[in-house]
């Protein structure tokens, strides 16, 4: 089955829904939980645990759709950029990855999958990535996006381009910045509700 850069883009769309349902509907996410015996933030890490299988399946599944053999792909990720394309690229998933990993460290579960939202204390942080002279607003959404940007600079060929897999990727960025800008600004709604309290 060839899977097209439209349809891989709608199923990478899946789990940013999620997310939204969540941060929309937290009373009722955390209701359901409650009768599932469970804790919200870890049903929540075990779905989107699950979601980003189903992601790098998709990707995976893209990839392999339009890959001409292994030799080739090497030789022309070579031929169209050279090693500063493969160096750019590892450094765009290295720091990508370093922000995610550090994020989760900072956070802990509880903070990453939303726990202020299910009514859990979740002390401000002001660790690194989060703060600090080199803070960055949003590192888990930023890391996904440097990892999203580095994979297709990395392993793209002209077959991968002439599929799409630039507005396949670009689709699945702006599925993470939809979901930044809509909790920092939600998240900014709440603040001032509760200064005002």
């Amino acid at each position: 089955m060839i899977l097209q850069w439209q349809e891989a883009a709608l199923l990478l769309s899946a789990p940013h829904v999620y997310y939204l349902i969540l941060w929309f509907f937290p009373k009722l996410w955390c209701r359901l939980c409650d009768a599932l015996r469970m804790d919200p933030c870890a049903l929540m890490c075990s779905v989107a645990l699950l979601f980003k299988v189903e992601q790098f399946a998709v990707w995976a599944m893209f990839y392999l759709s339009f890959a001409p053999d292994y030799g080739t792909v090497i030789s022309d990720v070579f031929q169209n950029g050279g090693l500063p394309r493969v160096v750019a690229a590892i450094l765009f998933i290295t720091i990508g990855q370093t922000l995610n990993v550090c994020a989760v460290r900072a956070l802990g579960v509880n903070g990453i999958y939303y726990g202020f939202r299910f009514g859990k204390h979740i002390p401000w942080c002001t660790e690194w990535p989060y703060g600090g002279a080199m803070h960055v607003p949003h590192p888990q959404y930023v890391g996904a996006i440097m990892s999203i940007v580095g994979l297709p600079l990395l392993l793209a060929t002209e077959a991968h381009l002439q599929a799409g897999i630039q507005w396949m990727s670009l689709a699945w960025v702006g599925y993470y910045i939809i979901n930044g800008v809509t909790e920092e600004f939600l998240h900014q709604l709440d603040w001032a509700k509760k200064r005002k309290a």
